[in-house]
């Protein structure tokens, strides 16, 4: 079972990703958006900050088999990255444009 997380960007746009952890789970090979985040307890609760945007075509080579190779996976792990949001999406050129507005909104 996944969550669904939420993250308002300043274009307006309001993106839905896939939490999952990051150690155990296998992606499949399909092309998308990632988040790399962890969540801050606040107030009684919590929320997931994003540590590292990117785009793949395969979530299952950046993701799985090629993560060693990855420095922002590497950078995002030291930074206490627990979870991986996914959200899958076709067109390279749409990947691209999400990525660089949740960069630019999120600062991760």
């Amino acid at each position: 079972m996944t969550t669904a997380v939420f993250w308002d960007c300043l274009s307006g746009q309001r993106y839905t990703f896939e939490l999952w952890a990051l150690s155990g789970t296998e992606f499949l090979s399909v092309p998308g958006v990632y988040v790399m985040t962890k969540i801050i307890q606040q107030f009684g609760g919590g929320y997931y900050t994003p540590l590292y945007v990117g785009e793949t075509q395969s979530f299952y080579q950046r993701l799985n088999a090629r993560s060693e190779d990855h420095e922002g996976y590497e950078r995002a792990l030291r930074l206490g990255a627990t979870h991986v949001g996914v959200m899958h999406v076709v067109d390279r050129a749409d990947r691209l444009r999400i990525e660089t507005d949740m960069r630019h909104s999120h600062n991760p």
